[in-house]
């Protein structure tokens, strides 16, 4: 899905997603935050900032679409963190441990030692970035082409 953005794109930009939404009887593109309100895009605490290394997952089909867009809501040390641990464990967070680690990380409590307790968790089957769904597409603030 990201693979055609510039590099300076990926490591700058603000993203959100979007849905389709009727207004004055046309089709229109109503961007969305995480929880399902309208995002204003100008407005940064609406937007995510994933760092490459996990968007750069995501094309690869290593980490679904919504276990993501939760970690972009982390700080960029978290975020790193988490790719490192990711890497020495040779796992990836189901969409469940996503949440649990934005909620902690909210709290001020996501450490590097939480994010290994948490990736550590043993996943019920049929979890992971090949058996879910995106039920979200996600668009760059600002662009108006869409994503199919």
């Amino acid at each position: 899905m990201y693979e055609r953005l510039p590099q300076e794109l990926k490591d700058n930009a603000g993203f959100c997603g979007w849905k389709y939404e009727q207004r004055s009887g046309s089709r229109t593109k109503v961007p969305k935050t995480a929880i399902g309100r309208n995002a204003d895009i100008s407005d940064p605490s609406d937007l995510t900032y994933p760092i490459s290394p996990l968007l750069d997952m995501v094309d690869d089909g290593k980490i679904a679409m919504r276990p993501a867009v939760e970690l972009s809501y982390l700080p960029e040390n978290e975020q790193t963190t988490l790719h490192e641990t990711m890497g020495m464990e040779d796992c990836t967070p189901s969409h469940a441990q996503a949440i649990k680690m934005r909620k902690f990380s909210e709290e001020g409590k996501l450490n590097e030692n939480v994010i290994l307790s948490i990736m550590q968790e043993e996943k019920p089957k049929g979890t992971g970035a090949d058996t879910e769904r995106p039920h979200q597409q996600v668009f760059l603030a600002g662009d108006a082409r869409e994503n199919h």
